[in-house]
């Protein structure tokens, strides 16, 4: 009999995209387009139901699963309508299957992200996208995000047991700023890793123009920083190799 070549009595990880919705217009981001920060036409609106997620994951599926990563490549995860109730059926259906999820926290009120961690507890892991201590300074990449929300956001969540962490993208714009970053994400309760990462997204040279949602043409400057010592050199959130190079353990993660 030929072997199956997952063994599949281990535990899996599950990397997802749940939604190509998102509240923002980052302006390197693979869904934006460059003239007014919208949607890229050639990507449809579509999000997984819980009805779906059930089907594609019914319970002898999750139980065959350690993790759930559920990123935000063509959107962002908690713009999904069901995000709370796909994750709340992880929770409840497994014994200690761990999720993870990355967003910029923009969206929805306080209220929710705390029933959120109360509910995932430290099986829950959200990694939140802050880049700057100031509207202006955040708002550079993460256009259409105000910030005052997400710090409510991150707070509220923040008084659960749910665990967070946090993703830094650096620009020439926050490169001068990173540890007053870093402490302002201190003060908002964060306990777990804050990941400073610098952008790779300079296809064309050290400048990214775009047209903001206003008509007016911005341009985002490639980070110059060499060697910051908050600063890692690769993508945090994806590269397990880095994660266990840099000796970051499971429950650290998730």
């Amino acid at each position: 009999m030929k072997k199956h070549p997952y063994d599949l009595s281990k535990g899996l990880t599950a990397w997802l995209d749940l939604s190509t919705y998102c509240n923002a217009g980052c302006p390197q981001c693979h869904r934006t387009s460059l003239d007014g920060l919208g949607k890229v036409d050639w990507l449809p609106l579509i999000q997984w139901s819980l009805d779906e997620f059930k089907r594609v994951y019914p319970i002898d599926s999750l139980l065959k699963h350690d993790r759930f990563e559920i990123c935000g490549t063509w959107g962002d995860p908690c713009m999904n309508k069901d995000i709370f109730e796909i994750v709340e059926y992880i929770i409840t259906n497994t014994i200690d299957t761990r999720v993870q999820i990355n967003t910029n926290a923009g969206m929805r009120k306080p209220q929710w992200w705390t029933t959120l961690g109360e509910m995932g507890g430290n099986r829950l892991e959200m990694w939140f996208d802050i880049d700057g201590t100031t509207q202006e300074m955040h708002s550079l990449y993460r256009q259409k995000v105000n910030l005052e929300t997400v710090k409510e956001n991150v707070r509220a969540y923040c008084t659960t047991n749910g665990y967070a962490s946090t993703h830094v993208i650096v620009f020439k714009h926050n490169q001068d700023h990173l540890y007053e970053i870093r402490d302002m994400i201190r003060e908002l309760g964060v306990p777990g890793k804050i990941l400073f990462e610098l952008s790779n997204r300079f296809y064309k040279g050290p400048t990214h123009t775009f047209t903001n949602a206003d008509g007016i043409e911005q341009q985002l400057e490639q980070a110059t920083v060499v060697d910051h010592p908050l600063i890692n050199g690769q993508n945090p959130i994806r590269d397990h190799k880095w994660k266990a190079k840099k000796g970051i353990k499971s429950h650290e993660l998730t």
